[in-house]
């Protein structure tokens, strides 16, 4: 079977300060076919660099072949305070603003023509009743929605551990509030594993009719650490499998944070691309 999707990696896996461009052609050079685009304020942000600097990007990835995605989920993408503000800030202003940025940056996506942007609910707020929290995650989730299905654009919402949209059920409840084919999800195979029972393969084909996107990595025992492929416990032939039976046919992009690793980023890379051909081969 020939498989559909591409193999990625996400640039939050390389140490800061690293020009975007340069690790577009990292990738290029590694042999990755797709990347997923973390907005960051130093390197790549519709905020921070013009349409020049922005453009370039694409035109680069286009000529070594990387099939795109833009991640909004960086630590930092907006303030100095981590994963802030977000969809469900408390302060209307805070969550204007963070509304304002997702929509932006499908703006971005549209001219770049990438496949989807990728966006999370945030931290729970304090001294919200969870109601209320939910019915913020739905208002903004469903602006946007609606604003990516007016410039032909998706986004792909992460549920992750130790956010308020935390399960994979939640993601399900969400998709029916919204009510939007805009709207898929990102599925974390990581986070997947920390959140949902059963065996992974079979997990994978209950989300595939909701999956555009999809972010790697390996766990071990059910806790929040992104580990590189090979030292955690996951199955990842099991998890091609599922993609190969489900025709996913999107990008597979694989999330370190360089930070918590060490280096620069360019040894784990190569290493987790050699780790792929072999679970999946070369074609």
């Amino acid at each position: 079977m020939s498989r559909k999707y591409a193999l990625g990696y996400s640039t939050c896996g390389f140490a800061a300060g690293r020009p975007m461009l340069e690790l577009v052609h990292k990738l290029g050079e590694l042999g990755y076919e797709g990347v997923e685009l973390e907005l960051d304020r130093d390197r790549f942000h519709p905020h921070y660099h013009s349409p020049t600097q922005l453009g370039a990007v694409g035109r680069a990835c286009r000529e070594v072949g990387l099939r795109m995605v833009l991640g909004t989920g960086g630590r930092h993408v907006l303030t100095a305070r981590r994963h802030y503000p977000s969809a469900i800030c408390a302060e209307p202003d805070a969550r204007r603003a963070w509304v304002d940025f997702v929509r932006d940056s499908l703006n971005l996506a549209a001219e770049m023509q990438v496949e989807c942007v990728m966006v999370h609910s945030g931290y729970t707020p304090e001294g919200l009743r969870e109601e209320t929290t939910w019915d913020l995650l739905v208002d903004s989730m469903g602006t946007l929605a609606e604003h990516a299905a007016k410039v032909g654009q998706r986004i792909a919402v992460e549920w992750h551990p130790e956010m308020f949209l935390r399960t994979g059920s939640q993601y399900i409840a969400l998709a029916r509030d919204v009510g939007n084919k805009a709207m898929g999800c990102t599925f974390d195979v990581g986070h997947a594993h920390c959140t949902e029972d059963g065996p992974l393969g079979e997990i994978i084909e209950t989300f595939a009719a909701h999956t555009i996107h999809v972010q790697m990595e390996d766990m071990r025992d059910r806790v929040h650490k992104h580990l590189p492929l090979g030292e955690g416990e996951l199955n990842f032939r099991e998890i091609f499998g599922a993609f190969d039976r489900t025709e996913y046919a999107g990008v597979v992009a694989l999330e370190f944070n360089a930070g918590d690793l060490g280096g620069n980023g360019d040894q784990l890379a190569e290493r987790s691309i050699r780790f792929l051909r072999d679970v999946v081969g070369s074609g």
